[in-house]
């Protein structure tokens, strides 16, 4: 089944059927990040690069960007693009769901931009531990998802609801927003764009209300 799967995101760039590739970088993405306040050269990662558009955009804001994709052909087109412009970026074939192709806590920012939505339950679940493992303390990851709360009309991405979003998300991030919005491209579908931040550790504490990490307090 996992072949398959792989096999079928594989055939669509060897087909160049790519509805949800604009060749523009996603506006949720040029809006929110300069209010993030990265560092100058933080490493970020986009889970679902595809032929690199994403990636190549976060580059050019001086960030040190790892691009991941299920498909070789895409990883190959994000590669030349880069060269082409000659951008640094680390492009790579991984699965995310099935380990975690970047240090942990080594991330300052991840972007996925149609890639959570496609998981089952379970998988958007497993796509948010291994963001919280992936990214640094409190680090930021922007999501944009089909939206299945709104009517729409016509085809478009996989949708997921708001409780779907929460269920998978809260226990490893702080939601700082929601908003809905439209990817580019498949017909202009209705989206979330979701802001969310890694939560800081839970301390442990005694039965008498100390913490476990500060017995002198």
């Amino acid at each position: 089944m996992e072949q398959d799967h792989h096999a079928r995101w594989e055939q669509h760039y060897a087909d160049d059927n790519l509805p949800w590739d604009s060749s523009e970088p996603a506006p949720a993405l040029v809006a929110r990040l300069p209010g993030l306040e990265l560092r100058a050269g933080a490493r970020v990662v986009e889970v679902g690069a595809g032929t690199g558009t994403n990636a190549l955009y976060l580059a050019r804001q001086g960030l040190q960007v790892t691009a991941l994709d299920l498909s070789p052909t895409a990883v190959a087109r994000a590669r030349a693009r880069a060269e082409a412009e000659g951008l640094a970026v680390d492009a790579r074939v991984a699965d995310w769901l099935a380990e975690l192709p970047v240090a942990a806590g080594s991330q300052a920012f991840l972007f996925d931009r149609g890639c959570f939505h496609v998981c089952d339950a379970a998988g958007r679940a497993r796509f948010a531990e291994q963001a919280a493992a992936a990214l640094e303390a409190r680090g930021w990851w922007l999501s944009l998802v089909g939206n299945a709360d709104e009517e729409s009309v016509g085809g478009g991405p996989p949708r997921v609801s708001l409780a779907e979003l929460a269920a998978a998300v809260e226990p490893w991030f702080e939601i700082e927003s929601v908003i809905a919005s439209r990817f580019q491209g498949e017909a202009e579908a209705l989206a979330w764009a979701g802001l969310y931040r890694k939560r800081r550790p839970v301390r442990p504490t005694f039965s008498h209300g100390r913490s476990a990490r500060s017995p002198g307090a």
